[in-house]
């Protein structure tokens, strides 16, 4: 197990379950006054991925549960996020290649119109940013952390 990010919510760590690399979301509780509408938005998040199949949407796997923490097995991208590219070029001086910015473009585009016209309600995801786009190895782009998303 590796930890590979962190954040608001707690961290995401990389693991192999079943032969195959995931991330693991832990999400921990550190206010009691917190614990309530963490719980709703970890609930809404995981009821929303368990429904969604699409090659431009983050995989769910499950979830485990304990007293104090909760973690969600989800597909592990190498790529990281687009943010991270970015900033990662930025340093460097370089930008990304026309044929990644248009594959990027097109993958985050069709998962989104895969999410607006589900049926009975079509899901608005409300956090789109470069951050909550993680890549592949070969720059395939994945949207994820859908704990702001609604149901319309």
């Amino acid at each position: 197990v590796e930890k590979i990010g962190s954040g608001g919510f707690g961290q995401v760590y990389k693991a192999r379950w079943k032969q195959v690399s995931v991330a693991i979301k832990s999400v921990d509780y550190n206010e009691d006054d917190e614990i309530e509408q963490e719980e709703d938005t970890f609930e809404r998040e995981v009821l929303l991925l368990n429904s969604l199949k699409h090659p431009n949407v983050i995989q769910f796997f499950g979830v485990c549960i304990t007293d104090r923490r909760k973690l969600m097995v989800m597909e592990y991208l190498g790529g990281g996020s687009l943010d991270k590219l970015i900033s990662e070029l930025r340093l460097k001086r370089k930008m990304i290649k026309l044929i990644d910015k248009i594959r990027i473009l097109f993958g985050v585009s069709n998962g989104l119109s895969y999410l607006h016209n589900l049926k009975p309600k079509m899901i608005i995801h409300r956090d789109l940013k470069s951050a909550n786009i993680l890549l592949d190895e070969n720059m395939q782009p994945k949207v994820c952390d859908f704990g702001l998303s609604k149901l319309i």
